[in-house]
């Protein structure tokens, strides 16, 4: 690695780090804790990515490589995954229901509004058994009905009627803060994903990725400007998860997952924009 190269990124690290460690400070996580998950992680990914001709990688190699001993290396990789437990097809299911309520004919009235669905309803009516049944994967009715009016997307407007409030899921109070950050992991961890693979030497097909911005703005424009981004943003994002959602069903025992993802930020100019946004 050149000195150029090993410069930018020590620089583009940083840029990554400052508003890891910022979150992480912000819910008490330590350096030493912060430090001992990055460890298994360069562990686990030089064991399983880094072998020689396809082989499968040794201990040894593993210390080489990262530049850790062999005796932390056998110790870290006999730890369980701190990634085990897994929200992802949680919020997932949630949010397919939600767009297929406020998009599928099938569930709009005349006026092409989301309808007032009973929870059950024979001779295939629609009703929030078909709904979930339709958009999550055979998972059972009630638990997601329940969870979706537990964090305010619907809410019972009469026995056993339920009203569709708002199309986004986001989760609320203790366990809602865990599901925003499993959705922080996910998010920084695809981006990262498609940086990572767009940088790699000799690379003839990058991955979509780019950034659309403005830095001469006004600060009194900045609510109008995230206001239209928000709903142009929705627009496509609402597009998109309903191409992917008339694809066929792939086969069970072979699956892969692909999506785009899109977000909005800011920051002063008058501030270090490596460190923080408003």
């Amino acid at each position: 690695m050149s000195d150029q190269i090993r410069t930018a990124l020590i620089q583009a690290l940083v840029m990554l780090f400052r508003p890891l460690a910022r979150f992480a400070l912000r819910h008490g996580l330590s350096f030493r804790a912060c430090s001992d998950l990055l460890k298994w992680c360069f562990v686990d990914v030089a064991y399983r990515e880094f072998g020689v001709d396809g082989k499968k990688n040794s201990k040894s190699r593993v210390a080489v490589i990262t530049g850790i001993t062999r005796v932390e290396v056998d110790r870290v990789l006999k730890m369980p995954s701190p990634a085990e437990i897994s929200r992802e097809e949680k919020y997932n299911r949630a949010t397919r229901v939600l767009t297929g309520w406020a998009e599928d004919p099938s569930f709009q009235d005349d006026e092409g509004k989301p309808m007032i669905l009973p929870f059950s309803a024979g001779n295939d009516m629609p009703s929030v058994e078909s709904l979930v049944y339709r958009y999550s994967g055979g998972t059972p009715a009630r638990p997601v009905l329940d969870e979706l009016i537990r964090v305010g997307c619907v809410r019972e407007v009469a026995a056993k009627q339920y009203e569709l409030v708002k199309r986004f899921y986001v989760p609320v109070s203790e366990e809602g803060l865990a599901e925003k950050m499993h959705i922080l992991g996910f998010s920084v961890q695809t981006l990262m994903e498609t940086l990572a693979h767009n940088l790699e030497p000799g690379q003839k097909q990058p991955r979509f990725q780019r950034i659309v911005l403005r830095r001469d703005l006004s600060p009194e424009l900045l609510e109008q400007v995230e206001a239209h981004l928000r709903t142009a943003g929705q627009d496509f994002a609402n597009q998109i998860d309903h191409q992917l959602s008339e694809l066929p069903n792939p086969a069970q025992t072979d699956s892969a997952t692909a999506g785009i993802g899109l977000y909005y930020f800011q920051y002063s100019n008058d501030s270090n924009s490596e460190g923080g946004s408003s």
